[in-house]
């Protein structure tokens, strides 16, 4: 059975932080943060 993990920690080598500005932007407009937040918890 799947539960809401309510304590996502960010790696200390998360690729997310390294990624230009315009791209991080474009990422978190995207689907793929959605996902992240509804599917992955």
């Amino acid at each position: 059975m799947f539960v809401p993990n309510s304590h996502q920690q960010l790696s200390l080598y998360d690729s997310f932080k390294d990624l230009p500005k315009y791209l991080q932007e474009y990422l978190l407009d995207s689907w793929a943060d959605t996902f992240q937040e509804i599917i992955f918890p």
